[in-house]
């Protein structure tokens, strides 16, 4: 594996995680105390990602033209999308500011539809027929579980130091619903990699390679195994724990780094075979 493509593991795990954040938060957001850390957290991650990404890019000063696309291209739908979520959340921020509760509730909800498209969009990107290892519904379920992963462990952290952000988000019920994510998202990766060895011979090259790659077990025990252990501890917490939220949260975000690696250094294009 020698192409880790680390802008855009970044950019995706950060703008994923920031609209995973947002799922969290906004049904209950106008009207709250904190609205720096409702809305200017996911902004933040959201723009880190955006500066991020022109890593990726071989001139930087042409990024505007990612927007000029946007009747044929999942990427300048994507950068439309997350651009529109990141100016939303300015808007909901300066609402709340500002004690206009209506506007800070519409513009909340239309920055997570955004977000949440954009996390669509950034999926549909990669569901390409010369990418088999990519071309299946996997790649948006793991673009969507790692927003569901990562967005609510953040806010269980915060959680704990700001109590009332995410009031669902206390000690059982969190410990238990990210213990039902993190299942689904083994289940999910499990019929991947059934779908890779049934899918043709750059699919199961594909396999072979994440097998073989010490970085693939990694990903298993620091983003499933022991974050599953870690979860199955805050269940059995009522009020929660700072400590082991955070180390969930790192677990996780380190799990989802190695995954998203993986998954753009292991996919074989079709004219190799």
């Amino acid at each position: 594996m020698t192409n880790w493509e680390w802008p855009l593991v970044f950019f995706t795990i950060l703008a994923q995680m920031a609209v995973g954040y947002l799922v969290m938060v906004v049904p209950g957001a106008a009207g709250k105390a904190n609205p720096k850390w409702t809305y200017l957290l996911p902004a933040g991650l959201l723009a880190t990602a955006m500066v991020i990404s022109l890593g990726h890019l071989g001139h930087p000063e042409n990024a505007y033209r990612a927007l000029t696309h946007l009747a044929s291209s999942w990427l300048s739908r994507e950068v439309l999308l997350f651009s529109l979520c990141f100016l939303l959340l300015l808007v909901a921020f300066l609402a709340a500011k500002g004690g206009n509760q209506a506007q800070e509730r519409l513009a909340a909800v239309l920055a997570l539809a955004s977000g949440l498209l954009g996390v669509l969009a950034s999926a549909l990107i990669y569901v390409l027929p010369a990418r088999p290892a990519w071309y299946n519904f996997h790649t948006v379920l793991a673009f969507f579980l790692t927003a569901f992963l990562l967005g609510p462990a953040l806010g269980m952290c915060f959680e704990q130091v700001l109590p009332g952000l995410t009031p669902w988000q206390e000690g059982r019920v969190a410990g238990r619903a990210l213990a039902l994510l993190l299942l689904l998202s083994i289940i999910s990766s499990l019929s991947y990699l059934t779908f890779l060895a049934a899918a043709g011979p750059e699919a199961r090259l594909t396999l072979t390679t994440l097998l073989a790659s010490p970085w693939w077990w990694l990903r298993v025990l620091a983003g499933w195994l022991a974050p599953l252990a870690v979860s199955y501890q805050l269940r059995r917490q009522e009020g929660g724990s700072l400590s082991l939220s955070l180390a969930l949260l790192v677990l996780l975000l380190v799990g989802e780094l190695i995954g998203r690696a993986l998954f753009y250094g292991t996919a074989v294009p079709l004219a190799i075979g």
